[in-house]
């Protein structure tokens, strides 16, 4: 830990290599490409329920990862299929997070998984009806949010693309 008095700066956590593990988008494209069109629609949904578990634990726990993206989480699959979040340097604990700051990690993720073969939209849209398939929820809460996640994506990819003309313009590169 970094300190000034009682302050934290910034922290640093140190953990085992876990050598078989591969960030979401990584593992994506290579499984996908690998199985059977069956074969992957079973594995998509099993992720799909692992990712959505995950998400609602940290929304009803009061967290939320600023920084919820592809190559943020972790994939093992040996000895079984789990999930590991990293970069925990994006997580906010509130008391209970609103619904914009949900949709801004959802978009995010998002976002990070738009240019992976083999996930579409039906795969989204389902991602979405689980993850909103809660008590006091509306069953059709995922529709508004798809609606917002798709501008907030748009929004996104075009400050993107902004940065990355302003970056090639003044440095020469990305």
């Amino acid at each position: 830990e970094r300190r000034i008095g009682p302050l934290v700066l910034d922290s640093l956590l140190l953990t085992e290599a876990l050598p078989a593990a591969e960030d979401l988008e990584t593992h994506l494209r290579r499984e996908l490409e690998a199985r059977s069109r069956a074969r992957c629609w079973r594995y998509k949904r099993s992720l799909n329920g692992l990712l959505v578990l995950r998400l609602r634990q940290f929304a009803e726990r009061g967290i939320i990862h600023r920084d919820c993206k592809a190559q943020n989480v972790l994939v093992v699959t040996r000895p079984r299929l789990s999930l590991i979040w990293i970069d925990m340097d994006g997580l906010r604990l509130t008391r209970r997070p609103s619904m914009s700051r949900q949709l801004r990690a959802l978009t995010r993720l998002h976002v990070s998984l738009l240019d992976v073969p083999g996930l579409t939209r039906a795969d989204r849209a389902r991602f979405l009806k689980a993850y909103f398939a809660r008590w006091g929820c509306s069953p059709l809460a995922w529709r508004e949010a798809w609606g917002r996640i798709a501008l907030a994506s748009e929004r996104k990819i075009r400050a993107r693309h902004r940065r990355r003309r302003w970056k090639l313009k003044h440095y020469g590169r990305e």
